[in-house]
């Protein structure tokens, strides 16, 4: 049994047709559930379609019109990162350097080791940057086309919408 904007419907009553959730969502009810909510009809379960839901002719047996074609992304391999020795950071403490003086020396020195570790993977970073500098050049003419792709698809949603409510306006007139 389906329950399609609060109707009900057999799969033989839903033959050759599709089902258009426009706003909405899709229930499973179990057997037990639904023979107790809508009776023996419902014995194999129930599906219940919420929202705003339109039954449909078999979109194939139609004539529509092709979506537009994604483009196609560009290939390229991901740059690895690889800075096995990245260095932490060191924590500052707590204090002043004039009231914690022994310790903002002590985070001074720290400060410099860590500085000079990133010192020595500096050639390795500006190499990585490049490579993903390069990556994001590439992705330009893609994101272009990716514009480009989504605001045809916005025109063929709203152009399939419209076929679809006139087919539905020619439903309801031959009924």
């Amino acid at each position: 049994m389906f329950i399609i904007n609060g109707k009900s419907y057999t799969k033989d009553d839903l033959k050759g047709k599709n089902i258009a959730i426009v706003d909405g969502s899709i229930i499973k009810v179990d057997s037990k559930e639904a023979v107790q909510k809508y009776g023996q009809r419902a014995k194999d379960g129930a599906v219940i379609f919420q929202g705003e839901t339109k039954i449909i002719d078999n979109v194939l047996d139609t004539n529509y019109p092709l979506p537009p074609t994604p483009p196609t992304p560009p290939t390229f391999a991901m740059p690895k990162m690889d800075f096995p020795n990245l260095p932490k950071a060191p924590k500052s403490p707590s204090g002043t350097p004039l009231t914690n003086e022994k310790e903002w020396k002590k985070f001074e020195k720290k400060m410099a080791e860590f500085e000079e570790k990133m010192k020595t993977l500096e050639p390795k970073i500006e190499a990585y940057t490049k490579e993903m500098m390069n990556i994001e050049e590439l992705m330009k003419p893609f994101e272009a086309e990716m514009k480009s792709y989504e605001e045809k698809m916005e025109l063929y949603e709203i152009e399939m919408k419209k076929l679809l409510e006139k087919k539905e306006i020619e439903q309801g007139s031959k009924k």
